[in-house]
């Protein structure tokens, strides 16, 4: 073959694949925002508001009279067995305060474990419903060896080490689909799609079959169908019942326990369904340059572009399910777009540490111990310790994201950015 004839080589590209992923860290983020926020929703749910305004009145009273105790100094004896002897008293008074509020604690902890059991389900259970509501079976040679030798053409080419198996349905319409669990997953095909693609554009045919492997490859299938059984969760069991419970408050004509509760629920439920959304859309782009990677004169860029075309950006793309097929196209082109820290993303880890630090507080405030030694202990976990322990993950993956940015610019000569890489952690 003449030079003049040679396929075209895509020019270097930077390797997003070096580092974690956005996928990741938004599937980690939309983990927490679904158990605090289950957590949250689910401390709500009691309804005898006089006994935790008592409980929280009489562990500040309690609380500041240890505290002024604590911070006398001790110039006698006298004044020592005085503060002991107070400390005696105040101490088990704190601790008997803190377990009227158990019962919120239980409630919590029995929400936030119902809504990751129902997911784990949900989850285990939707690759059996997905094989029979679609009326998959297993493609064999004997049916169709041509499309079974390509299949196994381009598996070889992913390197793949368990390759998928591949089902379809003769009747059915629709691109290809990736799911499964547990390292068995399947890849759907549709009639339709392959008189249309294998037929009629085998390179097109090539480019989606590499992109649904790429999200097996990639790790994607698990957190895509978590990112749906989690939604579906919190909604079933944690912001369900809070609105039946806001209801029952309105009805009772009790709208100062009503509201917060309406408030939080919005709150929790568009933070949960933003970080979805993300990603979601993050694993596409990840896919599509995986399989770019894979195959060099892959029709990944025409298959993109065939997509329809998605109008309008802004805000509005936060709520997509997929990212716009001209985003695709310039990931595609050009990665490192990939490697910037999105403010979304910096928004959610800050949301993340706050709330997980909150979340643990709460449940840990009704277990006061009863000595000194004990409380002072316990005193700096919740207050110094604790948010210690979560500010470092939450600087550590900021920290990895903006030298990842400052990386990427480096090497592309964007000045704009390079400087911020001095925020990030150093070696």
């Amino acid at each position: 073959m003449s030079e003049a004839a040679a396929p075209p080589v895509r020019a270097p590209r930077l390797n997003p694949f070096a580092f974690p992923s956005d996928t990741t860290l938004r599937f980690v983020l939309l983990v927490i925002f679904v158990i605090c926020g289950s957590g949250q929703l689910y401390g709500d749910f009691p309804t005898d508001t006089r006994t935790e305004q008592a409980a929280g009145e009489c562990i500040s009273k309690n609380w500041s009279r240890f505290l002024s105790n604590v911070n006398q100094p001790m110039s006698s004896v006298r004044n020592a067995d005085n503060a002991a002897a107070i400390a005696g008293e105040v101490l088990p008074s704190l601790a008997g305060c803190g377990e009227m509020l158990r019962p919120v604690v239980w409630w919590r902890l029995s929400g936030m474990a119902l809504v990751v059991l129902v997911a784990a389900i949900l989850y285990w259970c939707y690759p059996i419903w997905k094989l029979k509501t679609g009326r998959l079976k297993q493609l064999s040679a004997s049916e169709a060896p041509e499309i079974e030798h390509e299949l196994r053409d381009i598996c070889q080419a992913a390197r793949l080490a368990t390759p998928p198996t591949f089902v379809w349905n003769p009747l059915a319409a629709g691109l290809p689909l990736a799911f499964g669990r547990g390292g068995r997953y399947h890849v759907a095909l549709s009639g339709s799609f392959i008189s249309r693609y294998f037929y009629g554009d085998k390179g097109a045919f090539r480019a989606i079959i590499l992109h649904e492997l790429a999200h097996i490859r990639n790790g994607d299938v698990s957190k895509t169908y978590l990112v749906l059984t989690l939604w579906l969760a919190f909604l079933t069991t944690a912001l369900s019942p809070s609105l039946v419970v806001a209801l029952w408050h309105v009805a009772h004509s009790r709208l100062s326990d009503a509201i917060p509760i309406i408030i939080y629920s919005m709150i929790w439920t568009g933070v949960v369904i933003l970080f979805g959304l993300a990603v979601l859309r993050a694993r596409e782009y990840y896919a599509d340059l995986r399989a770019s990677v894979w195959d060099q004169v892959s029709q990944i860029d025409r298959a993109l572009a065939a997509l329809p075309t998605i109008a309008g950006d802004g805000w509005r793309r936060y709520f997509r399910l997929h990212p716009g097929s001209g985003e695709r196209r310039q990931v595609v082109e050009n990665p490192s777009r990939l490697f910037r820290l999105s403010y979304l993303d910096a928004f959610g880890i800050g949301v993340a540490a706050w709330s997980v630090v909150g979340v643990i507080r709460d449940i840990m405030a009704p277990f006061l111990p009863q000595s000194v030694w004990e409380i002072l202990i316990y005193n700096a976990l919740v207050q110094v310790i604790l948010p210690a322990v979560v500010l470092v993950f939450a600087v550590g993956a900021l920290g990895v994201g903006v030298w990842r940015g400052a990386f990427a610019s480096l090497l592309s000569g964007d000045q704009s950015y390079r400087r911020t890489g001095l925020l990030g952690p150093h070696s």
